[in-house]
C-alpha cells in the first residue's frame, strides 16, 4: 500500500477470483492533486482488472525495456533491433491506458450528473497516443542521449491526467479534491465490475477529514448506493451516518486489538 492511500498491486493473470480492495482515506485527494506517478498506478491497476490481457503487455514492456537498456549500456552496437518491439509495446500500452481512461471518464460524468455534484469538472487524459512509427523516429533521435544515460528516456512513466473546467486546469480545496477522488474510484469500480462481475471491498477511513458534515453524508450515501460491502472506520462519535444508515448495518468497537459488537448511538 502506498502512503498516499491507494492499494496498488498487479493482478495475477487468470486470478479472476481475487477480491479487489478500494481505499478511501485522508490521502484520497492525491488522486487529483498529488504526484503523477500515483495517478499512473491508479490507471494501470484498474486497467489490469478491467482488461486481463493488459498485465501481459506490461510484462512484455519490462522485458523489452531491459533488453534495450542493456544494449544502450553496451554502447548500442550494430542494428537497433530493439527499437521496433519497444515502440510497438509502448504504443500498445498507451492505447490501452487511453481507452480505459475514456471509458472511466464517461462513467465519472454519469455519476456527477446523477448526483448534480461537480458537473462542470471533466477528467482529461493529458498524454498523447503515439503510433509505433512516430515512436521509432523519437527513439532514433534520442539514441545518443539514451546511450549516455544508459536507459531509455521515452517510456510508460510520462502519462498523466488532470481535471478541467472549460478547458482550464481545475484547482480546488483538499476537501473538493477528496470528493473528486472518491467519484473517480466509483467510476473505475463500475467499469471494472461491469467487465469481471466482481464487487470490490471498500475500506473507508476517517471520511470526515477535510469534509463538512453534509458532504460526508452525501459521500456515504453515494458510496452505499454504488458499491457492495463497505467497512467504515472512525474515532468514536466523529462520523455521523444516522441519516443514511441501513437496518442491516452493524457497528463494532476496536480497542487494543479486541473487536466487540456495539450499539448505534
Amino acid at each position: 500500500m502506498s502512503q498516499q492511500g491507494t492499494l496498488i498491486r498487479e493482478p495475477e493473470r487468470g486470478a479472476d477470483t481475487q477480491l479487489p480492495v478500494r481505499l478511501i482515506c485522508e490521502w484520497t485527494h492525491a488522486l487529483v492533486d498529488g504526484e503523477p506517478s500515483l495517478r499512473r498506478r491508479f490507471i494501470d491497476w484498474n486497467l489490469m482488472l478491467w482488461d486481463r490481457s493488459a498485465a501481459a503487455a506490461f510484462s512484455r514492456f519490462r522485458r523489452v525495456a531491459a533488453q534495450r537498456n542493456a544494449w544502450l549500456r553496451s554502447g548500442g552496437p550494430g542494428r537497433a533491433v530493439w527499437d521496433q518491439p519497444y515502440a510497438e509495446v509502448l504504443a500498445d500500452i498507451s492505447h490501452r491506458r487511453a481507452g480505459f481512461f475514456d471509458a472511466m471518464a464517461q462513467g465519472f460524468a454519469k455519476i456527477t450528473a446523477e448526483e448534480d455534484w461537480f458537473t462542470e469538472v471533466e477528467p482529461r487524459w493529458d498524454a498523447g497516443i503515439p503510433e509505433p512509427e512516430e515512436l521509432i523516429l523519437k527513439l532514433e533521435a534520442m539514441r545518443s542521449a539514451d546511450q549516455e544515460r544508459g536507459f531509455t528516456y521515452l517510456g510508460i512513466s510520462r502519462a498523466d491526467f488532470s481535471f478541467r473546467v472549460d478547458g482550464l486546469r481545475w484547482i480546488g480545496s483538499r476537501g473538493q479534491a477528496k470528493v473528486l477522488g472518491c467519484m473517480l474510484q466509483l467510476a473505475a469500480e463500475q467499469l471494472v465490475r461491469s467487465q469481471n462481475g466482481v464487487n470490490a471491498l471498500w475500506l473507508v477511513d476517517d471520511l470526515d477529514a477535510e469534509l463538512a458534515p453534509d458532504w460526508t453524508q452525501r459521500l456515504v450515501t453515494l458510496l452505499r448506493r454504488q458499491s457492495s460491502q463497505i467497512l467504515f472506520t472512525a474515532l468514536p462519535g466523529k462520523m455521523s451516518v444516522s441519516g443514511c444508515r441501513a437496518e442491516e448495518d452493524r457497528m463494532f468497537h476496536v480497542e487494543h486489538g479486541a473487536v466487540t459488537r456495539t450499539q448505534w448511538a
